[in-house]
């Protein structure tokens, strides 16, 4: 027994020397920018899909709309990819954008919405899945305050550079 507790605690002892040089908590930023931080809190994103039909089949335009939180802040300056997954196994993917150009409903660069139209070919009836893939590859994603007290906007927060991704799901019912 004396054996089996003095190997552990060598073996606890030489793996805290190897954990010491690189502590849980640390934050390895991947960008230059003395403003920049790990990110506060939770970051969660929402997906929501509009459509310009009541039923959803072939020929429906379908828009795609992610919006990614820090807490209650908006985040701008993401990467954002949804997937889409056909009831016949068939995938494709759609970059979103937040960059003012339509179908961006905010009509304001750097709000935080992000998002895509596209319009169903042949689908057969049953289930569409959209994955949404939310990255901060870069360490550019930051807050963003559409408005300033005096009316200017957006105003953007300190740039998070700590790496993320999140992932959030939504399914369609195609008749």
């Amino acid at each position: 027994m004396k054996k089996i507790c003095i190997c552990i605690f060598v073996l606890l002892m030489a793996c805290s020397k190897v954990f010491a040089a690189v502590p849980c908590d640390t934050i390895i930023p991947i960008s230059s920018n003395a403003r920049a931080r790990g990110y506060r809190g939770a970051i969660s994103s929402h997906i929501q899909v509009r459509s310009n039909t009541q039923t959803i089949g072939r020929g429906t335009e379908l828009t795609v709309v992610v919006t990614t939180n820090e807490g209650w802040e908006t985040l701008t300056g993401l990467r954002v990819i949804v997937y889409v997954d056909l009831p016949d196994g068939r995938r494709g993917s759609i970059a979103l954008s937040d960059d003012m150009v339509l179908p961006d409903g905010t009509r304001m660069a750097g709000s935080g919405g992000y998002t895509a139209s596209f319009t169903l070919g042949d689908v057969t009836a049953g289930q569409i899945l959209l994955t949404a893939k939310v990255t901060n590859p870069y360490g550019t994603a930051r807050p963003t305050y559409l408005f300033s007290m005096r009316g200017e906007g957006p105003l953007f927060g300190e740039p998070i550079a700590e790496p993320f991704q999140r992932l959030t799901q939504t399914a369609i019912d195609v008749f």
